[in-house]
């Protein structure tokens, strides 16, 4: 599996991370400093790569980030996570909370 990487950035009021590679407990530090660069931003895009794979641990790193800022009253979007991803975020319950798109287009439209 590939090392996870992350980018971000801001426009406006929104700032979109991209995330890429394999999402686990080894990647924390790499998710969370792309959160804390995010902090500001009262809207987060979260956009997955379609290769990318998820273990529980990984799961456990991205409701750790996402669910503070929602407490904070700031957006969060998902865009395009894998099959594996979304079937995952059903299960535990994270599309519930949190908007889940298909496309980046789509996830900013009405922001």
């Amino acid at each position: 599996m590939s090392t996870l990487t992350a980018q971000v950035q801001h426009q406006g009021s929104i700032a979109t991370i991209r995330l890429a590679g394999y999402l686990s407990s080894e990647a924390a530090d790499t998710v969370e400093g792309a959160f804390q660069q995010a902090a500001n931003a009262e809207k987060v895009l979260l956009v997955f790569q379609e290769k990318d794979f998820i273990t529980s641990a990984g799961l456990a790193v991205v409701f750790d980030c996402v669910l503070p800022l929602q407490a904070q009253g700031r957006q969060v979007r998902i865009v395009h996570p894998s099959k594996h991803f979304r079937r995952v975020f059903d299960i535990v319950g994270l599309s519930k909370d949190v908007e889940i798109f298909a496309a980046e287009e789509q996830a900013l439209a009405g922001w």
